[in-house]
C-alpha cells in the first residue's frame, strides 16, 4: 500500500503535465525524423529500434516460460 501511495502521489496533479511531455516528445521525433519517441530514443543504444526491443522482450519471455514450467 506504501509503494502503491508513493507511485501515485501526484496523479491527478501531474496528469495533464505529463500528457503535454508525451506529445512533446512525439513531437520531436517526428520533426527529427523518426516514426515515435522510442524509435529515436533508442537508436544511439545496443538494441538500436523498438522492434528489435520487441523481439528481445518476446524472446526473454519465451525463455521465461520454459523454465517455469520445469
Amino acid at each position: 500500500a506504501l509503494y502503491e501511495a508513493f507511485s501515485n502521489r501526484a496523479y491527478p496533479i501531474n496528469e495533464p503535465i505529463l500528457s503535454q511531455l508525451i506529445t512533446k516528445r512525439h513531437q520531436l521525433a517526428e520533426l527529427l525524423g523518426y516514426e515515435s519517441y522510442a524509435q529515436y530514443d533508442l537508436e544511439n543504444q545496443m538494441v538500436g529500434t523498438p522492434a528489435r526491443a520487441q523481439a528481445f522482450l518476446d524472446n526473454l519471455m519465451q525463455h521465461a516460460q520454459i523454465k517455469e514450467a520445469q
